[in-house]
């Protein structure tokens, strides 16, 4: 998760393109799943620059703060 988003950093990633990244074809993916896993890592990362959004609830987007 966190490469897919370091990887696509400053742009916004559909909740179906995360999951379809994250999982293989032949798996369903759920997007409760991916949410969790965005917890887990939001959670991670709380001391470090990188900022995980969910702009208007449709997706991830990952950015590095500015310490100002």
């Amino acid at each position: 998760m966190l490469e897919i988003l370091i990887n696509n950093l400053g742009r916004m990633l559909t909740k179906e393109e995360v999951a379809d990244k994250l999982y293989s074809f032949d798996e369903s993916p759920s997007m409760n799943a991916v949410e969790q896993i965005v917890t887990r890592l939001r959670h991670k990362l709380h001391e470090t620059p990188l900022v995980i959004k969910t702009p208007g609830g449709l997706g991830y987007m990952a950015y590095v703060a500015d310490d100002e």
